[in-house]
């Protein structure tokens, strides 16, 4: 969607990243499997104090020894100052009607609450 209308190139890594004209990052996502459970968590920098998030990124202590998947240091930017009107309400929507479409719901099944977050009926 974000091509279409707005002629950049977002595309998806193979680590499930997304970036922006290969340059940018404003999606990341982490996945893993104990026993029968499976966590996953993925993110969308919309309007997030960067500088706060480089600080949170950097490990306090260089030589702690962890057997989770390295992290990849990127250039990151916010989706919303790369798109600067699209929206909330604009992501919203988007997820949503993909959310529809691949699973024949109508958009009447859909609840909106705090113009950020989508429930369904």
């Amino acid at each position: 969607m974000l091509n279409k209308t707005y002629g950049k190139n977002v595309t998806a890594t193979p680590r499930h990243d997304l970036l922006v004209d290969n340059s940018y990052k404003i999606s990341g996502s982490s996945a893993r499997i104990v026993k029968k459970c499976a966590y996953h968590h993925c993110t969308l920098l919309c309007h997030s104090n960067l500088s706060h998030v480089r600080t949170l990124l950097t490990p306090p202590l260089i030589q702690i020894e962890s057997n989770a998947t390295k992290s990849v240091k990127s250039h990151v930017q916010n989706l919303f100052e790369i798109f600067e009107d699209f929206h909330y309400n604009n992501l919203i929507n988007c997820f949503s009607d993909i959310y529809i479409g691949k699973n024949s719901l109508e958009s009447g099944n859909i609840v909106y609450l705090c113009n950020s977050t989508f429930l369904l009926n």
